[in-house]
């Protein structure tokens, strides 16, 4: 596949900024994923409806980044020549402070965590109910709007066992046990434990981020805050399943079978972006991983990264240029953010530093 100029640049570009210093939001790449894959397989979704909530946990991850740097991923395409139109809705941007509340980030109380998790279970029940009867929503949408939902609801909930002192609290006491998931302790056993989690970014008489973080292999207490929050991803799932409003058969069986471009836009660009831009980043499992995806060595696998990101790119800017695409999307599988905004839903009443969105 050889690629126009005007798309290499806008690729490179990209990939460029995507290589800047950038904070660490959330657990890696390869352990939300690996938490989410378990979460719908133990759950008994298919192979494509897992693939559809990985990525879009990604995005969440993706766009506060993005968003800090470019003000949203479509930002940069409506910057370069082929971008979108000028007169493109407002109602197609994405807001930093939708995507910041999604991390569990910035909590100094265990009266805050509390409402946040009350917030979010909330919000995530309302925006299925939402979704899965508004009129409004194209069929062709709906599944990925809903299984969009899952994917970025799991990411808030993964990051609180990356995020917050509740491993460190229950190590401390119990070092050879499993750490046990949120709603498996009664609240006057969680009040009593002065949770908080890491100021994003950090500032005067606040724990950091970056000292409470478990996000990759090598950071410490790594291992009991995956398993918690993998054993927590596949209870949420679980638990929204029991609203029978829902249509968790339809969603279950999700199958785009010999769909020859449903299968390119998911497995060859999404599922690529997903690996690769996080790779590059240094964000698949910090700068020393124990997993890698197109090389052995690290060093190669961003090599090769990279040459893969600029393909998935330019099939990006296909996409996103066809007459037939009036909302610009660089595959069907954005349209839970980029059409339907479901960070809107998911964030109302978050609180971030004090704020709520």
């Amino acid at each position: 596949m050889t690629l126009p100029p005007a798309r290499v640049l806008a690729a490179t570009l990209f990939l460029l900024l995507w290589l800047l210093p950038r904070p660490a939001l959330a657990f890696d790449t390869w352990w939300h994923a690996e938490a989410t894959r378990k979460a719908m397989v133990a759950n008994g979704f298919s192979g494509d409806a897992r693939l559809v909530a990985q990525f879009t946990n990604y995005l969440v991850d993706f766009y506060s980044v993005a968003g800090h740097y470019l003000g949203g991923f479509e930002a940069l395409y409506d910057r370069l020549p082929g971008g979108r139109s000028k007169n493109a809705p407002s109602t197609l941007r994405l807001h930093p402070a939708d995507m910041e509340r999604l991390h569990f980030d910035s909590l100094f109380s265990t009266f805050e965590i509390t409402r946040q998790w009350a917030v979010l279970e909330s919000n995530t029940r309302a925006a299925l109910r939402k979704y899965a009867a508004d009129p409004s929503v194209k069929p062709g949408f709906r599944p990925i709007v809903l299984l969009s939902l899952i994917g970025a609801s799991l990411h808030a909930v993964q990051d609180f066992y990356s995020h917050s002192n509740w491993v460190d609290r229950h190590v401390e006491r119990n070092p050879t046990r499993p750490v046990p998931v949120w709603y498996e302790v009664p609240d006057p056993q969680r009040r009593a434990l002065s949770l908080t989690t890491g100021a994003y970014p950090g500032g005067p008489g606040k724990t950091s981020h970056d000292v409470l973080n478990k996000d990759s292999s090598q950071q410490r207490l790594h291992a009991p805050a995956l398993d918690a929050a993998t054993r927590a991803s596949i209870a949420w799932v679980g638990m929204l399943m029991q609203d029978a409003s829902i249509p968790w058969d339809t969603l279950k069986a999700y199958n785009i079978g010999n769909d020859r471009a449903a299968r390119r836009f998911l497995y060859d660009l999404d599922a690529t972006f997903l690996t690769s831009t996080s790779i590059i980043g240094r964000h698949f499992d910090g700068k020393q991983p124990v997993k890698t995806i197109f090389h052995r060595d690290p060093a190669r696998d961003r090599i090769l990264a990279f040459k893969a990101a600029v393909l998935v790119l330019g099939g990006y800017w296909d996409n996103m240029v066809l007459m037939d695409n009036p909302y610009s999307l660089p595959t069907p599988y954005w349209a839970g953010f980029l059409v339907y905004h479901i960070e809107r839903d998911l964030a109302k009443g978050l609180v971030y530093d004090g704020r709520a969105r």
